[in-house]
C-alpha cells in the first residue's frame, strides 16, 4: 500500500508541476489525500477527545483543498498572460 502511495504521489506530483494532465493527475491525490484523513483522523475521531481532532486535523484540510484549485481552473498558461501583460504596458 505504501508503494502504491507513493507512486502516486511522486508520479502525479510530477505531471503537475510540469503542467501535463493536471485535472486528470489531481484526482488520485484528492483520492489518497480523502483516504489518508479517513484513515488517521475519523476514524481516530471515535478513539480521543472530540475538541483535539479539529485542532489536529486543520493541516490536513489544507492540503485537501490545495489541489482543488488547479482542479477548477487547471493548468496556468503563464506564457499567454506575460505576453496580454506587456501588450497592455506598451
Amino acid at each position: 500500500m505504501a508503494l502504491f502511495v507513493g507512486v502516486v504521489e511522486i508520479d502525479c506530483g510530477t505531471l503537475i508541476l510540469i503542467g501535463l494532465l493536471t485535472r486528470l493527475a489531481i484526482t488520485p491525490l484528492l483520492v489518497d489525500i480523502c483516504a489518508a484523513l479517513y484513515s488517521t483522523k475519523i476514524i481516530t475521531l471515535a478513539q480521543i477527545a472530540v475538541w483535539s481532532t479539529p485542532h489536529e486535523t486543520r493541516p490536513d484540510i489544507s492540503m485537501l483543498f490545495g489541489p482543488v484549485f488547479p482542479l477548477l481552473v487547471g493548468r496556468s498558461n503563464e506564457l499567454r498572460v506575460r505576453s496580454t501583460s506587456l501588450r497592455i504596458w506598451r
